[in-house]
């Protein structure tokens, strides 16, 4: 009788080491989940602000030619107008 008192005993722990184990599996792969969900919502964010920056960037590169435009423009018609005072001054 006391054997079997003994078995039950070391049976019954045994069930409860098994369940702690089981927990910890449950919650390792629950903070597993965890990390793939927060890796993949780091991912798109990552996306998100790459794209927007891709955006932000071809803004700029447009405001970059067309400063650009604008000043050769007006380099061209400084260089006319110089070239008309000097006709006028050689002419005087």
């Amino acid at each position: 009788m006391l054997e079997l008192e003994e078995n039950y005993k070391i049976m019954e722990d045994e069930l409860e080491q098994t369940a702690r184990k089981e927990d910890i599996i449950k919650e390792t792969k629950r903070r597993l989940e965890d990390l793939v969900e927060k890796r993949s919502r780091d991912e798109n964010q990552w996306k998100e602000e790459k794209g927007g920056m891709g955006k932000k960037l071809e803004e700029m590169n447009a405001m970059i030619n067309e400063t650009e435009l604008r000043m050769e423009k007006e380099l061209e018609e400084k260089k006319e107008h110089m070239a008309e005072m000097e006709e006028r001054y050689v002419s005087y």
